[in-house]
């Protein structure tokens, strides 16, 4: 009963860790897209008002 209760504990801290870590992943992703599209909207405008 105690065993099952750990690894219960475990499977679930486990799971919100890949949850997190795919989390902060797309967070990442998202930022570093929409940097790159800000930096390339930035280059175009730049480039046509010259």
């Amino acid at each position: 009963m105690i065993f099952f209760g750990y690894s219960l504990s475990v499977s679930i801290l486990y799971t919100i860790d890949v949850f997190l870590y795919a989390f902060s992943l797309g967070m990442h992703l998202i930022v570093n897209f929409l940097l790159y599209n800000f930096v390339l909207c930035f280059f175009m405008i730049s480039l046509v008002s010259c």
